[in-house]
């Protein structure tokens, strides 16, 4: 260890002390912004610090499996992840766990735990669960990415480690939130869960495209159609988008129709509510419709240029499928708007 890399340590950490116990104490700080920024901080870099060593673990585990290492793995780093676990475990003790955890619920509080504490660990475990599930079904079923399985899934403890530590992440908060007495649905739990249903449908909804997409050119008489070892990894890649993005959609949403059956007058005054409602319908619709507008040119334009046949077909594939997804999402989303109109209270209307 080199004395000259410690000096941007004790530079910053005399900076930070100075403003801490001296210049906070003699002016005061308003809010709680500067201990979400500390709490932040020390959250991300002891994450990456307990993903770092999980990998380090995940890694001896999968070069104890494999035949033979593939050229070019790297050996993870014990060292340096720890320093990064102590370090960050250090930060968000003094911030979150010493001081802000049991602070006022603000709405800076809410959206610290529930954006960036529970979504984001959700977010984090989907993104690194999804590309694990892809990277095997590619391996199985596809066209993979190495030529030997030791290559293949190289990935594998780095992924598991960063899935771990979101699951972690999104646990821990929502726990948090058990404590603090979250029952009562304040607007930002309502922002989170309809966020975490449009990503879900999104996932789901891309998924759901690109196997209309194959469908359709499948059916098509003649023309390109997804059969080659890169389309098969498309297909791969949407069954994947589906599979992890329509059980999300769905455990959110459902959950968001009881409460909006069991409690109508709370539910249907929701901002968050109207605003997810008009955002999938308009937009929704509003794509279906140039959707549709782009494949009826092209499809148009080979009819006067006497080129209409199968591949024409094929060709607005892509389009006609944009058009069945969105569509079908549009006028979901519709419908539950009207209802929702139907039902709204006196004085909303």
């Amino acid at each position: 260890l080199e004395l000259s890399s410690l000096v941007p340590v004790v530079v910053w950490g005399s900076v930070w002390g100075a403003h801490w116990f001296w210049l906070k104490r003699l002016y005061g700080l308003p809010g709680d912004a500067h201990l979400v920024a500390g709490s932040l901080i020390g959250l991300i870099t002891l994450a990456i610090g307990v993903g770092g060593l999980v990998h380090v673990v995940g890694d001896e585990v999968y070069t104890a499996l494999v035949d033979a290492v593939p050229a070019g793995h790297a050996d993870p780093e014990p060292g340096r992840w720890l320093i990064a676990g102590l370090l960050g475990a250090l930060v968000w003790w003094w911030h979150w766990l010493a001081r802000y955890r049991r602070a006022e619920r603000t709405p800076l509080w809410h959206a610290f735990v529930l954006l960036l504490g529970v979504l984001g660990g959700l977010f984090t475990a989907i993104i690194a669960g999804g590309t694990l599930v892809y990277t095997v079904l590619e391996w199985w079923f596809g066209d993979p990415r190495a030529a030997t399985a030791a290559g293949q899934f190289d990935i594998l403890p780095g992924l598991f480690a960063t899935a771990l530590v979101g699951l972690g992440l999104f646990f821990y908060h929502r726990a948090v939130l058990a404590e603090a007495g979250a029952a009562v649905r304040t607007e930002i739990r309502r922002v989170y869960e309809y966020v975490i249903a449009a990503v879900g449908l999104l996932a789901a909804a891309g998924g759901i495209t690109v196997l209309f997409v194959a469908l359709i050119q499948q059916l098509a008489p003649s023309g390109d159609t997804i059969a080659g070892d890169s389309e098969v990894n498309l297909l791969i890649g949407a069954i994947t988008f589906l599979a992890v993005g329509a059980p999300i959609w769905w455990t959110v949403w459902s959950r968001i129709q009881r409460l909006r059956i069991a409690d109508p007058d709370t539910e249907l005054r929701s901002p968050s509510r109207r605003a997810y409602l008009m955002m999938l319908f308009g937009v929704g619709g509003v794509t279906a419709l140039i959707s549709l507008l782009t494949a009826v040119f092209s499809i148009i334009e080979d009819v006067l240029d006497d080129r209409f046949g199968g591949g024409s077909i094929a060709d607005v594939a892509p389009a006609l499928a944009l058009v069945i997804t969105t569509g079908a999402i549009a006028g979901y989303h519709w419908t539950i708007f009207k209802e929702d109109r139907e039902d709204e209270p006196a004085g909303l209307r």
